[in-house]
């Protein structure tokens, strides 16, 4: 067995062997019944996709997400259902804040992605945007994730896609990890660890071992993915935090997600996983070439030369200000001629 195959192996024993994740299941909505007074929390969007899918759950009151900002959070906490129990139906943003609610409300909460676009149905905290960041708080761990192929498949493929962006962050998370201990500035909570590189790197491997299946979206692709994240998710809570799988690739994605408010995170996290990666010097091939092959987008809508130009021009102080661990960005000197490398690179 090759080394590569020996660490994707101990990548999937992640998965089987899993302590820390919520109970995720592959089932038919349609035919599943809970009598339980039920709190919705969904978007408008989702809950229109979902609802031919939802019609055994006895729904006594909706919560539409419409916002993410510390202030919407806050008051949206103050507003306690009287349901029994809590779904969630939706994307990153609408799982995400349920949990927090779920969490702020003491209630069971099952997740019911319609994409799956990001790590958030299987993670224990809630992504706070303040101030031009994201900061993450302690929310509620889903108690079921619930997955329904006929359901996935009504969203694009593209944004599918998108989720592998929370594990290709890998390739980029391992080298700042590696720097922040080789320049001794790594904080008390993350101490370099080559067994926990290790496995991160076999979670990537594995990815990329199925980016056929993925491309494909079939039900077996969508399980692909869904492992990685999933495994992903459970190297992070081994670990302690998610220094393994997240650096500057999701700090610049969290500086210039103001200049493109309407992106969906896997799309900003992977244009930052290949801007981050020339910063880096690290071959840009093989992770381009995966995100090809399975279709998934770097180049959000609106993106411009200026905004990468502006975005770029402010990394160092933007990590400074937020005390966002340590990575490339810290380092970085703006280049202007780097800026047409990178954009030619995206447009190869």
């Amino acid at each position: 067995m090759s080394s590569k195959e020996g660490f994707n192996r101990l990548a999937v024993n992640l998965f089987e062997k899993a302590r820390t994740l919520p109970k995720i299941e592959w089932i038919d909505l349609a035919t599943f019944y809970d009598p339980r007074s039920t709190v919705l929390v969904t978007t408008p969007s989702a809950d229109k996709q979902s609802s031919p899918f939802c019609h055994n759950f006895n729904i006594v009151e909706r919560i539409n997400i419409t916002g993410g900002d510390a202030a919407y959070i806050e008051n949206l906490q103050k507003k306690r259902s009287g349901a029994e129990v809590m779904y969630t139906v939706g994307g990153g943003r609408a799982i995400d804040l349920a949990r927090l609610l779920a969490y702020t409300w003491n209630m069971d909460i099952t997740a019911v992605p319609t994409i799956i676009s990001t790590d958030s149905p299987f993670v224990d905290c809630t992504g706070v945007r303040e101030d031009g960041c994201v900061h993450y708080i302690k929310s509620k761990k889903a108690d079921r994730v619930f997955l329904d192929f006929s359901l996935l498949k009504k969203s694009p493929d593209a944004l599918h896609a998108g989720g592998a962006g929370d594990v290709l962050s890998i390739y980029t998370a391992l080298s700042d990890w590696k720097l922040a201990s080789d320049r001794q500035v790594a904080k008390a909570d993350e101490p370099y660890s080559i067994a926990v590189a290790d496995q991160a790197q076999g979670i990537l491997d594995y990815l990329m071992a199925n980016r056929s299946e993925i491309h494909t979206m079939s039900q077996r692709g969508l399980e692909s993915l869904v492992k990685a994240l999933a495994m992903e998710v459970e190297l992070c809570n081994l670990y302690g935090n998610s220094r393994p799988e997240e650096g500057g690739e999701h700090f610049f994605a969290y500086a210039i997600e103001p200049r493109l408010p309407h992106t969906t995170h896997g799309e900003l996290v992977g244009l930052g996983i290949l801007v981050t990666s020339l910063i880096q010097y690290q071959k840009l091939q093989p992770v381009l070439e995966f995100m090809n092959t399975i279709g998934m987008n770097y180049r959000p809508k609106g993106f411009t030369r200026a905004i990468l130009d502006e975005t770029l021009r402010g990394m160092p102080s933007y990590v400074n200000r937020h005390g966002l661990r340590y990575s490339v960005w810290n380092e970085y000197c703006y280049n202007k001629k780097q800026v047409s490398e990178i954009l030619d690179a995206l447009n190869s």
